[in-house]
């Protein structure tokens, strides 16, 4: 099947098409004429990087694009990657926020990335590498991760919980091309040992990470205006993270009140200030 996948290929590139139009004409004529089903984008870009790799081809970034799925995804040069953390305690009462028990509060289970972490039992490793696979089997380079943690109060859940969320996550980065992978651990692994532990290993992985072959550039978090004070700050930095949501749904402290989001402009206001200001 290779072999026809590349003779695809071969007759596409022979027409040399310049636009995404072009290619996808010239894709379907390639078929026509070899009397074959259609190809996935998938499946020519892995013939194209066989091709490329026996020097049957020289590189071509615009063929590259076109053989990208979602190729508009990291136009920046930046692959968002977005895992989930597991269903945990919420000290908002929001009317609106669903509440489905295998969830974090506020996500369901047939959202995309609900659904993969869910697939995964929510963990950070699997899940950080799983997607930069998926990622790059769909020609999207993952070299720099805008990585962005979903689900819940972040700051609501315990603190060895969160280190050892983002510590896997880096760690899984760091592996990928490691030449001695560090083995995944579990989270109750850290539940006994100490919060100074815990900083000095993701230390250790963050440092590693800035020279890394997959590079996390970015991380942010969602919490609550409430949830935030100068502690949880401290621990935010030492987490690495870059930018927070904290979601404040509404500028009318009527509203707020009336949805029972648990908090005022005010609040939202104060957080502001303490975030700029840390």
């Amino acid at each position: 099947m290779s072999n026809l996948t590349e003779t695809i290929l071969l007759n596409i590139i022979s027409l040399k098409p310049t636009t995404r139009a072009e290619f996808d004409h010239a894709r379907t004529l390639a078929t026509r004429k070899l009397h074959v089903c259609l190809p996935s984008n998938r499946t020519l870009l892995e013939a194209y990087q066989n091709l490329v790799k026996k020097k049957s081809i020289k590189s071509d970034p615009r063929l590259e694009q076109f053989l990208q799925k979602a190729s508009i995804r990291n136009l920046s040069g930046i692959a968002v990657i977005t895992s989930m953390v597991k269903s945990f305690y919420c000290p908002g009462k929001c009317v609106y926020c669903p509440t489905e028990i295998r969830m974090p509060k506020s996500y369901i289970s047939t959202e995309p990335a609900a659904a993969r972490a869910l697939q995964l039992n929510f963990s950070p490793y699997e899940q950080m590498q799983r997607r930069i696979d998926m990622l790059e089997k769909n020609g999207h380079k993952c070299d720099k991760i805008e990585y962005i943690i979903k689900g819940g109060t972040w700051n609501a859940y315990p603190i060895r919980y969160q280190y050892w969320f983002i510590l896997e996550s880096f760690k899984a980065c760091n592996n990928l091309t490691r030449q001695k992978p560090i083995s995944q651990t579990k989270e109750k692994y850290w539940n006994n040992k100490l919060i100074i532990e815990l900083q000095t290993a993701i230390e250790k992985e963050q440092r590693y990470n800035e020279t890394a072959h997959h590079r996390i550039i970015g991380v942010t978090l969602e919490t609550r205006p409430d949830a935030i004070v100068p502690k949880t700050i401290q621990h935010m930095r030492l987490q690495g993270c870059t930018r927070v949501e904290l979601g404040l749904q509404a500028v009318d402290d009527k509203i707020l009140a009336l949805i029972k989001r648990g908090h005022t402009v005010k609040q939202f206001e104060d957080a502001i200030f303490l975030l700029r200001t840390a």
